[in-house]
């Protein structure tokens, strides 16, 4: 208290800055200027040591001051704290820093200068703040706001130092620091590439140094490595990592903290393991556990503190990872045998005493029993859980884990069946009904996206109700502040589907509510999914409205399109797909079908977007619309789907199938005088090239008995008629073919179920 209570002293005054306004500029050297390499001047020693106590005092008098920020910088799985303004230098870093711009512009700052600050920064361990950068050489520029790191600013530091100092004269302490400084920061995410900073800094400093001597450099770079290695993204820094520990092993034979450091180092490569999921993985990872298992069991009697408390739960945690990434079918039983040991170890205390089981360690146990189908195992986890936290103040169990669960069994084959929706269903209750109570297992979007699609997959109409209630919930959620829900197109798209799927009557006027609310909300809005899955409704809603509103819905989706430019926003096959089967269904213009069939073909070249290519269906609901048209001119009707038909049979990307033939069969029965010989020519060319295609199919035969007069059906069909048998009617006709004794190359391409 009595240095806190120290009245400023005459160096911190010259060097007053305000740290909340502290200003960078945008030069590579932020003291190029003023400093140079020539030796301080021995008037100016004095003033030195006078900044350096002054420095020490400013640093122990705020110690502490950050000790909230650090606790989280320090739980590496969260992510790292940001300064506010007001918080930007309570702990003084910013204020000794500008004491040494001063020591630099005076000619008298030296190497235990760059420490102390480099140190300051350091002990900022993940923090994260803002820099004000103002350019140097343009007084009038605006200034901007950078994010910084503490190895960002360590960095700056020592290529300063080194422009005063020779790289051979600067102390192995001061490079450590900024090791140091990478190891802290590291991390997967970003750009930072703190390991290669690390690597490239250590080659520099084996030119000062012996390899006994950076023994403890090269931990620091493996800490960097191994706290760099994404997850599920390759295994470089992993790699090195283990290229590291096994130069360790050699350069610490000799070394008075061999152990500690070897301890540390397969404890830090273990983690690294824990993350890539390569094939590899096991086999080191499982050499790092059994030497790390097998060095604290020799040091058992030993008061070597700072050796065993690298044999922690961590360790644990991070074997179990390992395992369950991995294929072997023995994963789940390994993690399983894993935690036992670790809880074993934690109850006999023979852990470090700040060591408990951690909840990603029974999480992965959880997950690895999801990946082999044990479902039932995976649940006993939670209870394993539930009991644990008798003796671990930390732990309980969350969302993840029982969303890990939910999501095992909606991609299990069980679904079908329902029993996994029942599953889902008690699951999803049960984290509704604790959500108070434990507050960690509260269902977020994850939880009621798996509720949601289990319902829909399910196929049963009777729960089409319980996904729009859910749906209305998760709103409500959101609209009451729960961040955790997130209000996407997706839980909309899903829901507006399973109408088009269903046999509800109000199926059509439930999708189109569900689009207007969409249109009026300010969570998302509609998208091309959305609008095509609406089509489809109208497709299936056998009103002469659909027509019309299928219009309307239409020239929304070319507004849409023409108003972003963004390919997500543009009409797909399936887009003009439906539009036109809302048409042929509902009795709509055969002209206008014909018309959107141009437009797709039009906007496919002109795109080449393969979700644009054409298929059949546009074609055949082309067709389909022209065969049952209720136009009064049906040679217009006629010749539409003639110029339809041809352009399919001649398409260089589409071929006819089955229905296209059918469809023009039909065509040619419904639009064209009976018995003609328009339509027997027609009809005849057409049939012959089906059979030609193999694409004879039930509904070809159908339609062919159906359209025609019974002489010409059984010419095509090289069978022979009695006498009264041409007298009988066309229905009669098709129940006496016998399909298993036509040539089976007539059907040998058609559907087996149209066979």
């Amino acid at each position: 208290m009595l240095i806190q209570l120290r009245e400023t002293s005459v160096s911190e005054r010259t060097a007053n800055d305000d740290s909340s306004t502290l200003t960078e500029t945008s030069t590579t050297s932020s003291f190029q200027e003023s400093s140079t390499s020539l030796p301080i001047q021995q008037s100016t020693r004095k003033n030195n040591v006078q900044f350096h106590q002054d420095m020490i005092r400013v640093l122990e008098s705020r110690a502490g001051a950050l000790n909230q920020q650090l606790i989280r910088a320090r739980q590496r799985q969260r992510k790292p704290p940001l300064l506010s303004t007001e918080e930007s230098d309570l702990d003084g870093a910013d204020r000794v820093y500008s004491m040494l711009k001063h020591l630099v512009a005076i000619q008298a700052a030296d190497e235990t200068s760059f420490q102390l600050v480099m140190q300051a920064y350091c002990h900022r361990d993940r923090i994260r703040w803002y820099a004000t950068i103002k350019p140097q050489q343009n007084n009038n520029a605006t200034s901007t706001r950078v994010l910084r790191r503490a190895a960002d600013r360590v960095e700056e530091l020592l290529q300063e130092l080194l422009t005063i100092v020779s790289p051979d004269q600067v102390s192995l302490k001061t490079y450590n620091i900024a090791l140091q400084a990478y190891a802290n920061c590291a991390t997967p995410r970003g750009e930072c590439n703190y390991a290669s900073k690390a690597e490239t800094l250590l080659e520099k400093m084996k030119m000062y140094f012996s390899s006994q001597q950076l023994v403890e450099s090269k931990l620091l770079v493996l800490r960097t490595s191994a706290r760099e290695q994404a997850n599920l993204q390759g295994s470089a820094c992993a790699d090195r990592a283990q290229d590291l520990l096994n130069e360790l092993i050699v350069d610490t034979l000799k070394h008075e903290n061999s152990t500690r450091i070897l301890m540390e180092a397969h404890n830090l490569v273990l983690e690294a393991w824990s993350k890539c999921g390569s094939e590899e993985s096991v086999t080191n990872a499982e050499t790092c556990l059994n030497y790390l298992k097998t060095t604290r069991a020799d040091l058992a009697d030993s008061d070597d503190d700072d050796a065993k408390q690298w044999f922690n739960a961590d360790v644990y945690s991070n074997a179990i990872l390992v395992w369950s990434k991995s294929n072997q079918v023995s994963a789940a039983e390994r993690c399983n045998e894993l935690l036992q040991e670790m809880l074993r170890h934690h109850e006999l205390k023979t852990l470090p005493k700040d060591s408990e089981p951690s909840l990603i360690a029974f999480n992965g146990v959880i997950l690895a029993y999801c990946r082999s189908g044990r479902f039932e195992e995976a649940e006993h986890i939670l209870k394993v859980i539930e009991s644990a936290t008798k003796t671990c103040s930390n732990l309980s169990a969350d969302v993840v884990s029982y969303n890990t669960i939910l999501n095992a069994y909606l991609r299990s084959s069980a679904i079908k069946e329902k029993v996994a929706l029942e599953k889902i269903r008690r699951l999803v209750q049960y984290m509704e009904d604790n959500r108070y109570e434990k507050p960690y297992i509260r269902p977020n979007c994850f939880s009621y996206k798996v509720l949601f699609t289990a319902w829909l997959q399910s196929g049963e109409p009777m729960l089409l109700p319980e996904a729009e209630n859910l749906l209305f919930l998760i709103v409500r959620l959101w609209k009451a502040g729960d961040t955790s829900i997130d209000v996407n197109n997706f839980l909309f798209n899903k829901l507006i589907n399973a109408y088009a799927k269903s046999q509800d009557p109000q199926a059509t006027n439930k999708a189109l509510k569900l689009l207007q609310q969409m249109k009026e909300s300010q969570l998302n809005r509609p998208d091309i999914i959305t609008y095509t899955s609406v089509l489809e409704c109208l497709s299936n809603a056998r009103q002469p409205s659909a027509s019309d509103k299928a219009e309307e819905l239409l020239q929304e989706v070319f507004a849409l399109y023409e108003a972003t430019g963004q390919a997500t926003d543009r009409p797909n096959v399936r887009t003009f797909t439906m539009a036109i089967a809302t048409l042929a269904k509902n009795q709509g213009n055969v002209l206008r079908t014909y018309e959107l069939l141009q437009q797709l073909l039009q906007l496919y070249e002109k795109t080449k977007d393969p979700n644009l290519r054409p298929n059949t269906y546009p074609y055949n609901y082309v067709l389909n619309c022209a065969a049952y048209t209720m136009q009064s001119n049906k040679t217009e009707a006629f010749q539409i789907a003639t110029k339809a038909f041809q352009a399919l049979r001649v398409s260089d990307i589409v071929e006819p199938d089955c229905f296209t033939y059918a469809f023009w069969l039909s065509c040619c029965s419904n639009l064209l005088v009976r018995g003609s010989d328009l339509q027997v020519k027609c009809v005849s060319f057409a049939f012959k090239e089906c059979k030609q295609k193999g694409l004879v199919s039930i509904e070809v035969i159908k339609r062919l008995c159906q359209g025609n007069r019974p002489q010409l059906v059984a010419k095509l069909l090289n069978v022979t008629l009695e006498h009264d048998d041409a007298r009988r009617d066309r229905l009669w006709m098709f129940n006496q073919i016998r399909f298993e004794k036509l040539p089976l190359s007539w059907s040998a391409n058609a559907p087996k179920k149209q066979r």
